[in-house]
């Protein structure tokens, strides 16, 4: 399945592409059509019909944003670092600290980091992005069980698919993306067999400024400072609950300020 997906998915890009085949914004209807009849036609599981479809919809999104004889296309790939402050979340991990008899406390959650990647759409000042970004911490409690070191982790993680637009010249530019993010908490305890996952899905918006370091071999380096506004706040509900910290602290939007460090590659 998985190779199906990546074969559409460069043929669509290489298609739009092509400066050798200037195209109308019919051909790409065409091409969008055709291609997506195949895609869709290499699998009859019902599971991955609205996963498919999100994907259609992208590519039809950007095969109509403008003509490939005018466009380019970039791969961009970086580190990204953020920052933020969460009470109810601190509040939880302050309770929990004091429940236990722990040698070395958890931390306060103050950071996380991760990589990012995705594809950029260009035509003149204006360009359409497609964003994976992760973002990383994991936090960590030790004890002792008589003469035995023990270790507690909780493993906290935010994947965001994002679909943004920028405008940006030859150096300074600036731009917003609609994020899809999976927020992931995993706690892991050192002396019992018994774990926590917990996944929660929140739309939010991504600011960004942007610095572009013009490269050699068609390679720049982009700064993004930036700042993530989720929509709703993560329910502290369901790992309040199996650290048997009752009642539950607040809830609280996981804001963030960040940077991310990009390397642009093609002609821009």
């Amino acid at each position: 399945m998985r190779l199906v997906l990546t074969g559409f998915f460069f043929e669509a890009v290489f298609a739009m592409a092509d400066k050798d085949k200037p195209a109308t914004n019919f051909d790409n209807s065409l091409f969008v059509y055709n291609h997506s009849n195949k895609y869709l036609s290499r699998t009859n599981d019902t599971r991955m019909i609205r996963p498919k479809a999100i994907f259609i919809l992208l590519v039809v999104f950007f095969g109509f944003f403008s003509s490939p004889a005018d466009a380019q296309v970039n791969l961009k790939t970086g580190y990204n670092i953020s920052f933020l402050s969460n009470p109810g979340f601190d509040q939880l991990i302050t309770r929990y600290n004091q429940s236990q008899s722990y040698q070395t406390n958890f931390h306060r959650l103050r950071w996380m980091h991760g990589f990012e990647m995705g594809l950029r759409l260009k035509d003149d000042i204006h360009a359409v992005e497609l964003t994976y970004q992760a973002a990383f911490q994991g936090l960590k409690g030790v004890g002792l069980v008589g003469v035995e070191e023990y270790t507690d982790r909780l493993k906290l993680g935010i994947h965001s698919l994002a679909l943004g637009y920028q405008a940006s010249d030859k150096v300074f530019g600036a731009g917003v993306d609609l994020q899809y993010q999976l927020y992931k908490v995993r706690f892991l305890p050192g002396i019992s067999s018994t774990s926590f996952k917990d996944l929660q899905s929140i739309i939010g918006l991504k600011f960004y400024l942007m610095a572009t370091l013009r490269g050699r071999k068609g390679v720049d380096m982009a700064l993004q400072p930036y700042y993530v506004l989720p929509f709703k706040s993560y329910d502290l509900g369901p790992v309040s609950q199996f650290l048997q910290i009752e009642p539950s602290p607040p809830n609280h939007r996981w804001n963030r300020f960040g940077l991310t460090i990009l390397f642009y590659n093609g002609q821009k």
